[in-house]
């Protein structure tokens, strides 16, 4: 009886957002730990878009991006060889294996056009702003700054928008 309600709190209840926070920064810490280098997530999906967009005959190897030697070694090497995509694949699954787990899957219809057009807006306004707020504090730390910066204000001002937005 004991056992059916450690699992139900573990796989069926939801569990609380710090929770899943402190899981990941502790695999983000142990992965650190380990490989060296920290979880990244943009520059891995900058990968995907480039896969696709190879795969459809375009020549992302002219970019600027890739010709930098590890963006053309991880272009050239494929997804699997890539282990950022690996990982962020591994998050993705996870959280629907966890969603499936949860009996929390669900297709909804779609209640308005609006709603499709503000989470693809909010979605690609976060994700610019991610890109480019960790591609300046890169810089940042090269150039030795502390003031937060326009690509900051786009990543925290995405944000705010995709939460009035989804409310």
């Amino acid at each position: 009886m004991e056992s059916n309600r450690i699992l139900k709190a573990v796989f069926k209840d939801a569990w609380p957002y710090w929770v899943g926070a402190v899981l990941l920064a502790v695999l983000n810490i142990s992965l650190f730990a380990f490989s060296g280098s920290p979880w990244g997530v943009t520059t891995p999906i900058a990968y995907w878009g480039a896969w696709i967009y190879k795969a459809l005959g375009g020549h992302p190897e002219q970019w600027v991006f890739f010709q930098d030697p590890g963006n053309a070694k991880a272009l050239a090497g494929g997804f699997l060889n890539n282990p950022g995509s690996v990982q962020n694949a591994g998050i993705v699954v996870g959280a629907f294996i966890a969603t499936l787990l949860a009996s929390q899957f669900k297709v909804k219809k779609i209640k308005a056009f609006r709603q499709v057009i503000a989470a693809s807006l909010g979605g690609l306004l976060m994700g610019y702003g991610a890109r480019v707020a960790s591609h300046r504090m890169q810089h940042r730390r090269l150039l030795q700054r502390d003031r937060v910066d326009v690509a900051q204000r786009v990543g925290l001002h995405s944000v705010y928008l995709c939460r009035c937005i989804h409310r």
